[in-house]
């Protein structure tokens, strides 16, 4: 329907309307710093956008090299002759160090090694050690019928 058809309603309707909105108690005046402060927040969204971006891809990067670097690691499996040590028998390791007997040791029984002892280490506990061969656990009887 448009308007003037026929319903007086209509026209009290549309000449009310007009009359309340075009009061002027309703019209916004922007203050004159407005428009730069319009400005200035798009600028700071803008500059957020652009560090989650530059952020969400450096992680990115560095999960990939993360994933490719732990995907690339040392091979597993191998020959099957070791116990402990996913690499056999073959690497070098380091000397391991002397323990001092305690104090309360007399001078007169000897020192006890740690592997006798039992004690755990860098490379193993007592006479069990990494990268033993599974014949060498067989031959200290460390293994249980």
């Amino acid at each position: 329907m448009a308007a003037g058809d026929g319903n007086p309603g209509d026209s009290e309707l549309e000449a009310g309307l007009q009359r309340l909105f075009s009061d002027d108690r309703l019209s916004i005046r922007p203050s004159p710093e407005a428009g730069q402060a319009i400005v200035a927040g798009a600028r700071r969204g803008r500059r957020r956008r652009e560090f989650t971006l530059i952020g969400g891809g450096s992680a990115a990067v560095v999960l990939v090299l993360v994933a490719g670097v732990m995907l690339a690691g040392p091979p597993h499996g191998g020959d099957g002759d070791s116990v402990a040590s996913p690499r056999g028998t073959s690497e070098l390791r380091p000397e391991q160090p002397t323990m001092l007997p305690p104090a309360s040791a007399t001078a007169d029984a000897p020192p006890v090694p740690n592997a006798e002892r039992g004690e755990l280490s860098p490379y193993g506990y007592g006479k069990l050690k990494l990268g033993m061969s599974f014949k060498d656990l067989k031959d200290s009887g460390l293994l249980a019928d």
